[in-house]
């Protein structure tokens, strides 16, 4: 096979090469294809029984301003007064100390004792008035009310729903099918062309016998044909030239790699002869001064 039947045998390998290239970067784009999303459908809405408010009619302020936590307070600061004149007129003042340091611990624990009374009453009422016929009456008036809307709103989204579905969805349905019917042509298509373009280059390479496994491929025989058309090299000798090129870019990339490395070991003793001077000149420094000093101390 001459120079130029190589040539004609480089391009037509190179050719199908591209080809099954494109058809297999088109058969991915298509296996990752989706329709689009389906309208949304209408959504029924539901309303909840608005159940009135459970409130109990004790609390803790009226249970401490009561009139017997009122009289009962009123006693403990009587009791401090006492203890107050009783150490003004006599001299026993640990009476007076006993019953300023008692009301404040009486004070706190009748706030406890009225808290705790006031939360159990109003329980107790609140459960009451749950079980009270007025309560009762209008919680199911509440659920009958509830569910008059939830059927209103049900009729309402059974009439939506209907329109729904004769109209947006038939009609997405419609579009989604005639696109599945032509995508799967396409993907038979694409990948019958596919299998028809791999066996014709896999015939190409057996019957010429011209390009070694390693170097069928679309950036090689590029280089290859570009090689054989601009010069009358043989495949052989365009595949030789080729990797010369690519040995001799594999050692302009480990030279630069290194150039780099070199950089940057002479950059870092760089830095450390500069720590090293300026610590000689700080050291060259203080044993001057040092000698300044004691040739000063000297004279005196």
């Amino acid at each position: 096979m001459n120079q130029k039947e190589q040539i004609t045998a480089v391009e037509k390998a190179l050719m199908l090469e591209n080809k099954v290239r494109e058809l297999n970067d088109k058969l991915d784009t298509l296996n990752g294809e989706t329709f689009e999303e389906p309208p949304a459908e209408p959504q029924q809405t539901v309303f909840s029984p608005e159940y009135p408010p459970v409130v109990a009619q004790t609390t803790f302020q009226k249970v401490i301003l009561s009139p017997i936590s009122i009289a009962v307070f009123g006693v403990y600061c009587g009791l401090t007064v006492i203890g107050f004149l009783v150490s003004v007129f006599t001299e026993h003042d640990g009476f007076f100390g006993l019953m300023l340091t008692g009301a404040p611990v009486a004070a706190l624990a009748h706030a406890l004792i009225a808290w705790s009374i006031a939360t159990d009453k109003a329980k107790k009422e609140k459960e009451a008035f749950k079980r009270s016929p007025e309560f009762l009456a209008a919680c199911r008036a509440a659920e009958a009310a509830a569910d008059e809307k939830n059927n209103e709103a049900y009729r309402e989204y059974l009439e939506r729903f209907e329109e729904y579905r004769t109209g947006p969805w038939a009609d997405y349905a419609r579009r989604k099918q005639e696109w599945e019917t032509r995508h799967t042509e396409e993907l038979t298509t694409t990948q019958a062309m596919l299998t028809t373009t791999g066996g014709q280059l896999n015939k190409h390479y057996e019957t010429t016998r011209l390009i070694p496994l390693t170097y069928r491929s679309v950036d090689k025989l590029t280089y290859i044909l570009a090689i054989m058309e601009s010069s009358n090299y043989t495949v052989k000798e365009a595949i030789d030239l080729y990797d010369r090129d690519r040995q001799r870019a594999l050692e302009a990339q480990r030279i630069e790699a290194l150039a780099e490395q070199t950089a940057a070991l002479e950059e870092q003793n760089a830095i450390a002869d500069q720590a090293r001077r300026d610590a000689n000149r700080a050291a060259f420094v203080a044993a001057v001064q040092r000698h300044n000093t004691n040739k000063y101390l000297k004279r005196r």
